[in-house]
């Protein structure tokens, strides 16, 4: 049998002698709890047998703490006290709400309209997780999630369209500084590409028909999509 870490009494008869205690009447103290008079005397005598030591003396016209019972009555309404507050402050605590989001959404999106969120939804408390990985409601604990897919979810979960992709090619003027704009597919594959991990250019079918074979120069990176669109800024090549 496996031994509690704490010797405890039994917590009715903790109840039963601190608002007898407070009281100093077992009436009193049974019309507290909801119990009969009978039932805290009852669970008193049990407590004091438990601890050997004798926590009130009977009058008959109430009861009077003893000395152990006094010091033992100011720790116990304590406890109950801090029980109390850590049960107030638990309840207290404002909604917790978990979201999904690619870093760049995240970093686009997301963070710069925290502001305006906690303003008006001051009592929810927002935790965002920054992944591409695809999230995993039971799994992972979220409540939200946002992805681009198109592929059909679950009849489980529940799917709201936010809006619809629109890829447009960007690159820096140097690079097509004298090209007529804008570019044909064509003219478009003969320049240097940069790939991020999702790979547009290669699922385009419009990029599939132009550009059969890619050039040799193209640049991949392997992260978010946000960074190559930055170092299209550069003379490297569009994005």
């Amino acid at each position: 049998m496996i031994q509690s870490r704490r010797a405890l009494p039994p917590l009715n008869a903790l109840r039963a002698f601190e608002a007898s205690g407070r009281r100093l009447n077992f009436r009193a103290a049974a019309e507290e709890l909801g119990v009969t008079q009978g039932a805290v005397a009852q669970q008193v005598r049990a407590l004091e047998d438990q601890l050997g030591l004798r926590l009130f003396q009977r009058q008959p016209r109430g009861l009077a703490l003893t000395a152990q019972g006094a010091s033992y009555l100011s720790d116990v309404t304590r406890a109950f006290d801090m029980l109390g507050e850590a049960t107030g402050r638990l309840f207290a605590r404002p909604e917790t709400v978990t979201i999904s989001v690619t870093p760049t959404v995240a970093a686009k999106l997301l963070i710069p309209r925290l502001g305006e969120f906690y303003s008006a939804l001051p009592d929810v408390d927002l935790r965002t997780v920054a992944t591409e990985t695809l999230a995993d409601f039971d799994r992972d604990q979220v409540d939200i999630a946002v992805r681009l897919t198109g592929q059909a979810f679950p009849a489980t979960l529940e799917a709201k369209l936010l809006f619809r992709q629109e890829l447009v090619a960007v690159a820096s003027p140097h690079l097509v500084k004298g090209l007529t704009l804008p570019l044909s597919g064509e003219e478009l594959c003969k320049l240097p590409l940069l790939h991020d991990s999702h790979d547009r250019w290669g699922r385009s079918s419009e990029s599939a028909r132009s550009c059969p074979a890619w050039p040799s120069t193209i640049r991949r990176w392997r992260s978010t999509p946000h960074l190559p669109a930055r170092a299209s800024c550069s003379p490297a090549g569009p994005s």
